[in-house]
């Protein structure tokens, strides 16, 4: 028997690819035809990542490798709590678990960082803190090098070369364009001579091709794209001692050089020269005042194996120049992404942000922090009414905001300083014609068995034929609240599970009513009452006769 999942309400249920009872069995993959995997033991914590293209705002569908990295990651499992720290992300979409029998709190969070790579992207990370047991989801931006956001340039140059020796033949410059935002660029100069080699010490030899990319400090979609973030994770600070802290940038740089069969620069033999511009708008936040000749910025690296930062040095400012921009020069001797950063002090946890004016079928909302006038930003999803911001940078004014699952801005609220004691409110207000609560109920059942089955997993949705998948919240022991959706309009939602996706579509009408084409006898909508409505699932013979 195969069910037959081509109706959007009989994807409802695979839609998970797990359904999920606190039982005292499991059984997994019991009929792979049917996409459908049975889990008895759900875990208490998930996490939830999509990943979006910085510049077009859409789901990234190439394939993208995913890493966790950091002191927690022996915590992280896939969803049938098996430890791993590796997944393949085909769709945009992943979610993964913390193990079995970890009750996060705040004063007891796990801590972990999620490295991303995708081919034609820049490498980028995350640091991930999660204080609570439920689900936790997470937007991490990366950047086209080939299509990047307003204010981040890319520049290459192929015309070097290296001997066998890996001994570089002639001088090589590059240097990109003004950015869009502030007209500020990035420089780099390699010397003749330099011996360039990759991580194990063999030489590049041929053709060299060296590309350098400049992150401005003024444009919001290059400070939300940079990686990292700017709660950091410091492997070695101006002590040599790992440390937690948070960055407001002058700017960042990413440098890669490659030779022609693909091997990767890691040492050169002699310094390299590396100049980045500093648009005249930068504000010192050590003085309160802009930039001017004469101040010092700290000089970091970043490791986009580990998603952390070692501090390199100090570099004085000089300028302006006759362009009005200011610049730093200084010299390495190791490829790394570069950022010239001030550490700022934190408090670990900000003020309690109350949030009044959403409700548990609204959606998480997406909240950003951004500093008046300062090189920082943060964002998250914030599915609670109340929230706490990890790392806050102590004594910044910020203006703290919220978007919907839409990005419709909702709220906001000017804070002086996050690190005060006490609680805050951020007030939104959603649109009046938005749709209505209703309250889904998925329940899978066996013929002469008294079980049911309700599913515990994460969802995504987008409006059908767009391309930007945004999380719609978790579907939690079979039941789903929605509301706030544009009406009338079709939706497609999605989950993962295992490096499997499963889709599902819907029609949400004028006046509330919601309506799935194409009913299945195996899948059928059993009643409804009032705003909750009511489906059935009837499973296999090949998944009922396993189960006690």
């Amino acid at each position: 028997m195969k069910l037959n999942f081509r109706s959007p309400l009989l994807r409802m249920i695979p839609l998970a690819a797990l359904l999920a009872v606190t039982l005292t069995c499991s059984v997994k993959n019991p009929a792979d035809d049917l996409k459908l995997i049975i889990n008895f033991d759900p875990l208490n914590t998930q996490v939830a990542v999509d990943f979006v293209n910085s510049k077009s705002n859409e789901t990234i569908e190439d394939p993208i490798s995913l890493k966790i990295e950091g002191e927690d990651k022996a915590l992280v499992v896939d969803l049938n709590n098996n430890i791993t720290n590796v997944f393949d992300v085909e769709e945009g979409l992943v979610s993964f678990g913390i193990k079995r029998g970890v009750e996060p709190t705040p004063d007891s969070p796990v801590k972990f960082q999620i490295i991303a790579e995708a081919e034609g992207y820049l490498p980028t990370s995350l640091s991930v803190t999660v204080d609570s047991t439920g689900g936790h989801p997470y937007t991490l931006f990366m950047v086209e090098k080939d299509n990047p956001p307003n204010g981040v340039m890319f520049k290459e140059n192929s015309s070097g070369s290296a001997d066998n020796q890996g001994r570089v033949n002639a001088d090589i410059e590059v240097q990109t364009d003004p950015d869009q935002v502030g007209g500020a660029s990035a420089n780099v100069v390699i010397p003749q001579g330099t011996i360039i080699t990759d991580e194990s010490g063999a030489p590049l030899t041929g053709n060299l091709k060296v590309e350098i990319g400049y992150f401005s400090n003024l444009s919001d979609e290059a400070l939300r794209s940079f990686p990292g973030g700017f709660s950091v994770r410091i492997a070695s600070n101006e002590e040599g001692q790992y440390e937690e802290a948070a960055f407001i940038t002058a700017g960042f740089i990413s440098l890669e050089v490659t030779d022609q069969s693909g091997r990767e620069a890691e040492n050169f033999s002699t310094p390299i020269t590396i100049t980045m511009e500093i648009p005249p708008e930068t504000n010192n936040p050590e003085t309160g005042q802009p930039i001017k000749a004469g101040d010092q910025i700290k000089i970091w690296s970043y490791d986009s194996e580990t998603g952390e930062w070692t501090y390199e040095g100090i570099g004085t400012v000089t300028g302006p120049k006759a362009n009005g921009n200011f610049e730093l020069t200084w010299q390495v001797t190791h490829l790394s992404f570069w950022n010239l950063d001030w550490k700022w002090r934190i408090c670990i946890w900000s003020v309690r942000i109350r949030i009044e004016g959403t409700s548990s079928c609204a959606g998480c909302l997406w909240i950003e922090i951004k500093p008046r006038g300062y090189g920082f930003y943060f964002g998250l999803w914030e599915c609670q009414n109340w929230m706490r911001f990890y790392l806050a940078p102590d004594g910044l004014p910020v203006d703290i905001i919220a978007y919907d699952r839409f990005h419709r801005r909702v709220g906001s609220v000017f804070v002086q300083n996050l690190c005060i004691s006490g609680e805050i409110v951020l007030t939104v207000n959603f649109e009046d014609t938005a749709f209505r609560e209703r309250i889904f109920h998925v329940t899978g059942y066996c013929p002469g068995k008294k079980l049911e089955i309700r599913p515990t997993v994460p969802v995504w949705f987008k409006p059908a034929g767009t391309a930007r998948w945004r999380y719609a919240g978790f579907i939690r022991d079979g039941v789903l609240k929605i509301c706030n959706f544009e009406v009338p309009k079709r939706y497609t939602f999605m989950t993962y599970y295992r490096g499997r996706y499963y889709q599902a579509t819907f029609d949400f009408s004028a006046d509330f009513t919601v309506f799935i084409p194409e009913a299945s006898i195996n899948i059928s909508a059993a009643r409804i009452e009032g705003d909750h409505i009511y489906y059935n699932v009837d499973l296999p013979a090949s998944i009922c006769n396993k189960l006690q």
